[in-house]
């Protein structure tokens, strides 16, 4: 299996409640500063606050992947984020209760899922042993409690 680059996901969230919704996923990197995405693989922005950098990230980080979100009732910061060049923009209650992914150029796809109980639990609740594999985003072994990497080694 060929190795490939870790993503690196930057984040413009500086709402307590939500950074801690997103530091369980770990590895996210939090900044307020649009230099910082440089080599971002994914961006994440809270329109409610910072919905104005979208254009600045766009400039430091052509190739980033950036999901915003905001509120339901704010269509025109939804709208315009879209307009400045983010590539996915979700209303809040959507981002952090529904899955969403975003695709690498090199045909990667990342699922953002939020989790009911324990990654141990989510993982069990898989159809397949080969969509049961975290990989996680700040580095180390992947997570396989089902043998998923033997299944897909064994090409069943």
């Amino acid at each position: 299996m060929t190795s490939m680059a870790r993503p690196t996901v930057v984040a413009f969230v500086d709402d307590l409640m939500d950074r801690s919704k997103l530091q369980r996923i770990g590895g996210i990197t939090f900044t307020r500063n649009p230099d910082a995405c440089a080599d971002a693989t994914v961006v994440i922005v809270d329109l409610s606050r910072h919905a104005a950098r979208i254009p600045d990230i766009v400039a430091v980080a052509p190739g980033a992947r950036i999901v915003a979100f905001g509120s339901h009732v704010d269509t025109d910061a939804l709208d315009a984020a879209a307009r400045d060049g983010a590539t996915i923009v979700l209303p809040r209650s959507r981002f952090f209760a529904d899955p969403w992914r975003v695709v690498l150029d090199d045909g990667r796809t990342l699922d953002f899922t939020p989790l009911a109980g324990t990654l141990d639990n989510d993982l069990a609740q898989r159809d397949f042993t080969v969509n049961a594999i975290a990989s996680p985003l700040p580095g180390g072994d992947p997570i396989d409690p089902h043998g998923g990497l033997r299944d897909l080694a064994g090409g069943t």
